[in-house]
C-alpha cells in the first residue's frame, strides 16, 4: 500500500463501523478516507442514534488527518446535517448514479504508474 500512495493512489475505509472494517485499520494502514456506511446516514435526521455514530466517526476521521465520506446521504437535509458535523464529501445519487472507473488502470494506460508495480497489481487477482 505505501509503493500505492507513492504514486499518489488513495485508500479507503469503506464503511467503518459495519461488516469487516476494524477501527484497528485506522492505524494500521496508510488511510486517506473514511466511508461512513448508508446504515448510520439512512436515518439521520430521525435516529439519534444513527447521527451520534455519523458524528463520531467523522470526529474520528478528523482526528486521525483524514476526511470523511458519507455513503447514501440523498436528501439535500442529510447534506446539510452532514457539513454542519463537518463531513463535506458524499456518496449519492442526489447527485449522479455510480460510475465505475479503475484508477489503477487509469495511472497504468497514461504511465504514470511503475510498469513494475503495474504488473504485480494485475496479477494480485
Amino acid at each position: 500500500m505505501l509503493a500505492f500512495r507513492a504514486e499518489d493512489i488513495q485508500f479507503s475505509l469503506d464503511d467503518l463501523g459495519a461488516g469487516y472494517s476494524s477501527l484497528s485499520y485506522l492505524k494500521l494502514l496508510p488511510l486517506e478516507q473514511i466511508k461512513i456506511d448508508q446504515s448510520f446516514v439512512r436515518d439521520l435526521l430521525t435516529n439519534v442514534d444513527d447521527a451520534t455514530i455519523a458524528k463520531t466517526i467523522i470526529n474520528l476521521t478528523r482526528d486521525f488527518g483524514m476526511n470523511a465520506i458519507a455513503e447514501g446521504a440523498e436528501t439535500e437535509a442529510q447534506q446539510r446535517l452532514l457539513e454542519n458535523l463537518g463531513c463535506h464529501t458524499y456518496q449519492s445519487y442526489l447527485y449522479a448514479r455510480p460510475a465505475y472507473q479503475n484508477p489503477v488502470m487509469i495511472k497504468v494506460s497514461t504511465g504514470s504508474l511503475n510498469q513494475h508495480l503495474a504488473t504485480r497489481i494485475l496479477d494480485v487477482s
